[in-house]
């Protein structure tokens, strides 16, 4: 085998290019960063969940690798068949359009993830009427037998980020920040009922609905 030169420019290139190519991909990784925060005992169903909230937090930081550091531009069921909810004086109808045009954010995730059924939580029993505390209640009924079955995903999301074209970096707090969550209260622990979210560090929690709340504020 031949030694390449040491002092040879294009060796040095050869070596850095690795690194020049990694480089942004650890940074989206670490801002990104999955793990689990939870002080609760929980159980099968929602520790499966929790691990497909880290999966997908994999695949917002691959997205956004390839989109310039956006948070993920699509929408969830209650966007797409409740679209009449950007025409409030709130948004102005800005993203009324977006809404009923914009994929399925589940969609525009499936070439990050290994298989679809990452974005199926094992609690997903759908619901008739929405649990979610009032403020920020789901309009859909009849979500049966499960939301995964009826639209492909168990998980819907704070849509305004991705709407509003921002990145990570553009978040006050993204360790307060929470971009996507269950779609109802699935998941239970000591009677009290709770979904898991996940936030814009990367982050996948438990929350309470008073939590949910205030995150969704």
């Amino acid at each position: 085998m031949e030694e390449t030169p040491r002092n040879d420019p294009y060796s040095l290139k050869r070596r850095l290019l690795p690194l020049l190519v990694c480089a942004p991909l650890a940074l989206l990784l670490i801002l990104f960063r999955p793990h689990i925060k939870s002080t609760k005992a929980v159980d099968d169903k929602t520790e499966s969940c929790l691990a497909n909230l880290n999966q997908i937090s994999k695949a917002y930081a691959l997205y956004a690798l390839d989109y310039d550091g956006k948070i993920p531009r699509g929408v969830d069921p209650e966007d797409r068949h409740n679209p009449q909810i950007w025409q409030d004086t709130f948004y102005n109808g800005a993203f009324y359009k977006d809404a009923t045009r914009v994929p399925y954010l589940h969609v525009v995730l499936r070439p990050y993830v290994k298989s679809p059924n990452v974005f199926h939580c094992p609690g997903d029993i759908g619901w008739n009427k929405s649990r979610l505390p009032d403020g920020v209640t789901s309009t859909l009924t009849n979500v049966r037998p499960s939301s995964f079955k009826k639209y492909g995903t168990s998980y819907y999301c704070l849509t305004r980020y991705s709407f509003a074209l921002h990145s990570a970096a553009d978040l006050d707090d993204p360790t307060q920040t929470l971009l996507l969550f269950d779609g109802d209260l699935w998941h239970s622990n000591a009677g009290q009922e709770l979904l898991n979210g996940l936030f814009a560090d990367g982050h996948a929690q438990n929350l309470s609905a008073a939590q949910f709340s205030f995150y969704t504020r």
